[in-house]
């Protein structure tokens, strides 16, 4: 008795048949490199944002962490130290949410492309990043 198609189809895995769609599908490609190129950007514009609020608030450090290597261990309490100007930790702000959105923008590119390992790798660097601002947060309201 000769198979159907369908048969044929129904023993194909779902991530062939996803990889085979996306292939054919010129609209998948182009988002996955306008999301490539968008969360690239975003990525430098939260570099250069982060390095300009750490030089801007490395004078108010403690002298223990007031040198270039010590300081950026300290940069992660930054947010929520009120020694520090509003403008700083603003900026700082500005570059954590930026790098949590071009991590997802990465995170994104990678599911399209059937790589889901390297997606929930990079959702668990944002998840890292929101839960320690959480932390931070609820540390300071008390």
């Amino acid at each position: 008795m000769p198979r159907s198609n369908q048969d044929a189809l129904d023993e194909v895995p779902w991530s062939i048949r996803r990889d085979q769609v996306t292939r054919a599908n010129p609209g998948v490609r182009s988002v996955k490199s306008f999301l490539v190129v968008f969360s690239s950007a975003l990525l430098l514009v939260s570099a250069w944002v982060g390095v300009r609020a750490e030089m801007s608030a490395r004078k108010y450090f403690p002298p223990s962490f007031a040198d270039e290597l010590s300081s950026r261990y300290f940069m992660q309490y930054v947010l929520f130290d009120r020694t520090i100007p509003l403008e700083i930790r603003r900026r700082f702000a500005v570059s954590s949410a930026l790098s949590m959105v071009a991590f997802a923008g990465f995170a994104a590119v990678a599911y399209l492309a059937d790589n889901p390992v390297i997606a929930v790798l990079l959702l668990l660097i944002c998840g890292y990043a929101a839960a320690n601002i959480a932390v931070q947060w609820r540390r300071e309201s008390r």
